[in-house]
């Protein structure tokens, strides 16, 4: 017992601090908010601090967790206090949520905390906001057994901020082998954009990041086999099962390959090569099979929503043949949230620093996870064909979500973020790669993003302002292949006179 009191006292002081803030900020009775925030913060500290104390207590990591929980639970109280004064005039804002699905499935969970209607009869009416169930069941359960005379939105900002921010150390636990490869991808889990945003609110994303981050560290631990990490590891994909089905799955299939590759020559002895390839094979083929008329179906319906809340997609879509629309809006989507219509479409000072700092984190994370594609085709080690398959599989969901969001700047990014963990170690793994053997191709990638984001500038200014003379859109798409070709053609020139002078001096 004696090893955890420094971990308790940490965790009884910061619960209290942080619930008597809560309490002071509510303007509600003390009795009302401030026991059922202190158990809640206190568990939920005690548990972030006993998992740092299961890494190597780095500084770096300590100050990377404070900052980024900090950060989760800042905005989201910060959106509660000042969103309903400097937000649009719309009830989700109005009521301090950043997110309408949020704002309906906090308000249900209240309600149903709040009556005496049996649960099994809100599900079976049909009027349940959480397509899932599993958040809306768990907040409901945390306001009636904690904040049942008061409706504390805090509390599930709070569970939604540590969890996500949970993951923080598993991560750095996980890529403890290569400092540098540790160090970048815990960096991109902690401060993406996205993950911040929506770990600021009431939604399922950071919980599925957390979530995930703990099960993609016990695939990769050498003590997977051990009865207690089995269970654990049920456990935590049975919650992701919970509380989104679609994402979960996906997440689960790609952790079961990396421990199949982590485990290979277990495998191997068990079965021959020929037979885990077919295997491979068989379960690739079989989850493309069965997601395919799910992609096309909701891809067709997306892509209609999208052209009627659309003006200039219905422009374009004009002299686009019919076979271009659904490619088009994939690529948009792809794309989403675009820099330069966060910098330059009209919006309030809240939401348009917030779209600039999303698309601004897109665009380095596109811009890592294309290098990606490089990195696997460079690597030569007997991990190769697990990075192939994961940044495979990572390209298809990316792919999936743009066609399934129709090129919206919400839902699509929210479905790519549920994969940030293996796009934060991948991307990590690239910067580290790079950096190794002064690739330039990195450089030259982002090259690539500065003039397609530099020329679709141009492009939404002139569309809002006529300066610079507006570019058809045909033309502009030209213009951006023209320039990037180049940029590309120059480092394949640029490769082939390297190769021709190392040949030479041998």
């Amino acid at each position: 017992m004696k090893k955890y009191q420094n971990s308790i006292l940490f965790s009884l002081i910061s619960g209290c601090l942080l619930s008597y803030l809560f309490w002071k900020i509510s303007g509600e009775t003390f009795a009302f908010v401030f026991p059922g925030s202190f158990i809640i913060t206190t568990f939920g500290f005690l548990l972030l601090k006993l998992i740092f104390d299961r890494t190597d207590k780095n500084g770096t990591l300590g100050l990377i967790i404070i900052l980024g929980f900090s950060l989760r639970l800042g905005l989201g109280v910060f959106a509660d206090l000042r969103l309903p004064v400097i937000g649009y005039a719309e009830d989700t804002q109005k009521a301090g949520y950043l997110f309408k699905d949020a704002y309906n499935r906090d308000l249900q969970a209240w309600d149903m905390a709040t009556s005496k209607t049996a649960l099994n009869e809100f599900f079976s009416d049909g009027n349940t906001y959480d397509q899932y169930g599993g958040l809306l069941i768990i907040s409901t359960f945390v306001y009636k057994l904690f904040s049942p005379l008061f409706h504390n939105v805090y509390l599930i900002l709070f569970l939604a901020a540590i969890i996500s921010a949970i993951g923080i150390p598993f991560i750095w636990a996980m890529l403890s082998k290569n400092p540098r490869v540790q160090l970048f991808a815990t960096l991109i889990y902690a401060f993406y954009p996205d993950s911040i945003l929506f770990s600021a609110s009431q939604m399922r994303e950071p919980f599925i990041l957390g979530l995930s981050a703990i099960l993609f560290w016990l695939v990769s631990s050498s003590k997977i086999h051990q009865i207690k990490n089995i269970i654990m590891g049920f456990i935590v994909a049975s919650l992701m099962l919970l509380i989104s089905a679609k994402i979960g799955i996906f997440i689960i299939f790609l952790a079961f390959f990396w421990f199949c590759f982590d485990n290979y020559e277990f495998f191997k002895s068990k079965f021959s090569s020929k037979r885990i390839q077919l295997l491979t094979l068989f379960l690739l083929l079989g989850f493309c099979y069965i997601s395919f008329k799910w992609i096309i179906d909701v891809g067709k319906w997306d892509a209609l929503l999208t052209l009627n809340n659309s003006g200039w997609i219905q422009a374009i879509f004009k002299v686009l043949p019919e076979f271009f629309h659904i490619p088009f809006l994939t690529t948009y989507g792809l794309l989403q949230p675009v820099l330069p219509a966060a910098i330059v479409e009209p919006s309030i000072p809240f939401w348009k620093t917030v779209g600039i700092f999303r698309a601004s984190g897109w665009v380095i994370l596109s811009s890592l996870m294309l290098y990606s594609i490089l990195f696997v085709t460079k690597k030569k080690n007997e991990m190769r064909n697990k990075w192939i398959i994961t940044v495979t599989l990572l390209i298809f969901w990316i792919f999936l979500s743009s066609l399934r969001a129709g090129g919206d700047m919400w839902d699509n990014p929210r479905y790519r973020l549920g994969l940030l963990v293996p796009i934060s170690i991948i991307s990590a793994y690239g910067i580290d790669y790079a950096i190794q053997i002064k690739d330039h191709w990195l450089w030259r990638i982002f090259a690539a993003q500065g003039v397609l984001n530099l020329i679709f500038l141009q492009w939404y200014v002139s569309r809002y302002t006529n300066v610079w003379g507006k570019l058809d859109f045909p033309v502009m798409v030209m213009l951006i292949c023209l320039l990037i070709s180049l940029i590309i053609g120059q480092g394949i020139v640029y490769d082939l006179r390297l190769r021709r002078t190392i040949h030479k001096s041998n």
